[in-house]
């Protein structure tokens, strides 16, 4: 910097004709000469060439730095503006993250530098011949069949939680929820969840039972954080589980803005997008809204191929964040929970056979889907049974409050033993947290044949012990601590 400055000084001096030449022998060396193409002044010329020569290539490597001055303060701007947010993006995210952020790993490192410029025989001879990771290569061919991947929604959830929060930090979740949150965040992220409760009871009956609003979360925010809990983000499935709905793009656009104005991290859990089922299904997703994003460093994407492609034993998912604090620190617990490069290879390939998706997988899944939840929904009507219209997911939630021997977790707990009994196992509400006593989650995702079998099953269980008087029963007298 101070050689530039010396050479634009010494370009306004030569231009009110008080230039004194010593600049010349500073800074205009042979080097600077030849690589800036300045011409060498010659004492012997009729024209006083020599400081016409100087001053005309002071005036040449002035327009040269000038430009890279541009450059450098431009590029000095956008360094500062991401270091400015590289800092906000870091100070949210926990402790913990920002530890494994700063770890200096000299072997990752060396694998990334390597894994940029890959060595191939054919279409890369150039590339990087990567000794470094101790890696067997010589038998790829036959333990290929027996590869599988490692990493699936539960795993995500753990590192999403080790971020985001430090050890008894607190996420908000909508209760009903499933039930598996609590353990994907708690047993080794040591996340806590605080529930917002949800109910059946609705005032406008163009609004479905367990609908969730801003008031909810802003009245479970305010209590929690006035028991001394810190709340760090909101966590929620779209669509939900064990609701099997889904929240419309006006909902989640009130969620992002209630969780950045209170500087809240949002995790979308969409493990179930593709599997609707609804004629008028019209799941959104969070991807679809990445332009219209309040707080984009503190939004978040997790999926999984268990759920919409039927392989919940492969554990292969997907994270994805625009907080690059976040996405390295993820990067920092990968290898605990890698996918194997032969499992990211077929699944590549499954998911670019575009004619085979769009025009057979998808369309069968969901006619089969829909085929199934027909025979539930039928037997439910059947017997009177009120539940909510499942449009997405392998579920449906409906009320068993009339067959339960007792309104509490106690009763819950018995007719879904008895259910179990004659031959059928579905899942209690107290297995969602629920707070409202009666609902149960059944799975319809199986052949017709097995549905069928299962659903005579219910029905001569249930039609043995049914009490009507509880049907009468309002939600407050409902509610128990699950």
């Amino acid at each position: 910097a101070s050689r530039i400055l010396t050479v634009l000084t010494e370009y306004r001096t030569l231009r009110s004709g008080r230039g004194t030449g010593t600049v010349y022998d500073t800074f205009l060396t042979e080097p600077v000469q030849e690589k800036y193409q300045v011409p060498v002044p010659s004492l012997d010329s009729r024209t006083h060439t020599p400081e016409r020569a100087y001053y005309q290539g002071v005036l040449q490597i002035a327009r040269i730095i000038s430009n890279q001055i541009v450059i450098l303060i431009s590029n000095l701007c956008k360094m500062s503006t991401e270091s400015s947010r590289e800092k906000e993006n870091k100070s949210c995210l926990s402790k913990r993250a920002n530890k494994m952020i700063g770890f200096e790993n000299i072997l990752f490192q060396a694998f990334s530098l390597a894994n940029a410029n890959p060595y191939n025989p054919s279409s890369n001879p150039e590339g990087i011949i990567n000794l470094n990771t101790s890696e067997n290569k010589m038998v790829t061919d036959i333990l290929l069949p027996k590869l599988t991947g490692l990493c699936g929604a539960a795993s995500i959830l753990n590192i999403v939680g080790s971020i985001v929060c430090d050890p008894e930090e607190y996420l908000l979740v909508p209760s009903p929820y499933y039930g598996a949150f609590a353990t994907d965040v708690s047993h080794m992220a040591q996340v806590r969840l605080e529930p917002v409760y949800l109910t059946s009871q609705t005032e406008d009956p163009d609004i479905e039972p367990f609908q969730l609003s801003v008031p909810m979360l802003e009245a479970t925010l305010q209590k929690a954080q006035a028991q001394g809990k810190r709340v760090k983000g909101f966590l929620f499935s779209n669509p939900v589980n064990p609701l099997a709905n889904y929240f419309s793009r006006e909902m989640i656009r009130d969620y992002l803005d209630f969780a950045h104005r209170h500087e809240l991290h949002i995790i979308f859990d969409e493990i179930y997008y593709l599997s609707t089922h609804a004629a008028d299904a019209d799941v959104v997703s969070i991807l679809s809204m990445i332009n219209e994003l309040p707080d984009p460093g503190r939004t978040h994407f997790i999926w999984a191929f268990s759920k919409d492609f039927a392989i919940s034993g492969l554990r292969a998912g997907v994270l994805w964040s625009q907080n690059s604090a976040f996405v390295s620190a993820a990067e920092c617990c990968t290898p605990f929970s890698a996918i194997s490069p032969p499992t990211q290879k077929q699944l590549t390939n499954l998911l670019t056979d575009y004619d085979w998706l769009d025009k057979v997988y998808l369309p069968t899944m969901r006619s089969r889907l829909r085929e199934s939840c027909d025979i539930v929904r039928n037997t439910l009507d059947e017997l009177g049974i009120r539940h909510i219209t499942p449009k997405a997911g392998f579920y449906l939630w409906m009320d068993l409050i009339e067959f339960m021997p007792s309104v509490d977790n106690e009763g819950e707990k018995k007719l879904w033993l008895t259910i179990l009994d004659h031959g059928l196992g579905i899942a209690p509400g107290l297995a969602f947290y629920c707070c409202e006593r009666g609902w149960f989650r059944i799975i319809f995702s199986s052949p017709v044949e097995v549905i069928t079998v299962a659903m005579d099953r219910f029905k001569n269980c249930l039609l043995k012990m049914r009490n009507k008087d509880y049907r009468n029963l309002t939600v407050k007298q409902r509610i128990t601590d699950p």
